[in-house]
């Protein structure tokens, strides 16, 4: 069994994966502004409900990005945490590419973008080859009035926020743009567990120790508002 956890978004979600690539139970909380405070409840919750135990995970999969600075520090400290506890694997799985996952089947490319801030918008290319899921583009940030010179090609888009994000880009690429359908627009931890199950069988596992978070950019550092100095 595979515990999976997303917090690179404020979409909070945690989810138990069975090895045969069952959806055990899954958590999900969205448009909250502090879903990292639910993460250890959540998991206790999953655990009490579908009558299992911590001894009963096999290895822990996590969003590693890119996303939110701080919900990604806490979803991997917690992640590291228990894997070093109980001497299980750790698998870090993108941000993107979990999001992608979840339009099963596409026949056309789909770009996945997560909120940067600022009118700015991580985002990837994937598209299904003989059913799986494959990268086509790497991870980048760009602004939203970047979207019409980028996305040339036909390609349906899925982000983390589909209130916000669906009229921008209808705004700058047109209302003939492919949106996915809007229950989609958030990354559930069962995707990263089935993306992980993959790695799990074929023991493809991260350093425990040097596995970190994707950023593509630096942090906001906001000005000291006392003036101090540290």
């Amino acid at each position: 069994m595979i515990l999976a956890i997303n917090t690179s978004t404020r979409q909070f979600s945690v989810g138990l994966v069975l090895e045969e690539g069952i959806l055990l139970t899954e958590y999900i909380m969205s448009s909250i502004k502090s879903g990292s405070s639910y993460l250890m409840p959540g998991i206790d919750f999953l655990l009490r409900h579908s009558e299992k135990k911590l001894e009963d995970i096999k290895a822990v999969a996590v969003a590693i990005g890119p996303g939110s600075f701080t919900g990604l520090k806490v979803g991997l400290s917690v992640a590291k945490g228990i894997c070093f506890s109980m001497n299980i694997p750790i698998i870090g799985i993108s941000s993107l590419e979990a999001l992608a996952m979840q339009i099963p089947d596409s026949d056309i490319p789909i770009t996945a973008i997560i909120d940067s801030r600022k009118r700015e918008y991580f985002f990837a290319q994937f598209a299904y080859k003989k059913r799986s899921l494959i990268r086509i583009s790497k991870d980048e940030c760009i602004k939203i009035e970047e979207f019409p010179k980028i996305f040339k090609e036909k390609t349906i888009f899925i982000g983390n926020d589909y209130t916000s994000q669906s009229s921008l880009i209808r705004e700058y690429m047109g209302e003939d743009v492919i949106l996915a359908s809007s229950y989609l627009w958030h990354i559930r931890s069962a995707c990263i567990g089935i993306l992980a199950l993959r790695r799990l069988k074929e023991k493809r596992f991260d350093d425990l120790i040097r596995l970190d978070p994707i950023y593509l950019r630096p942090p906001e550092i906001r000005p000291n508002p006392y003036g101090l100095k540290s």
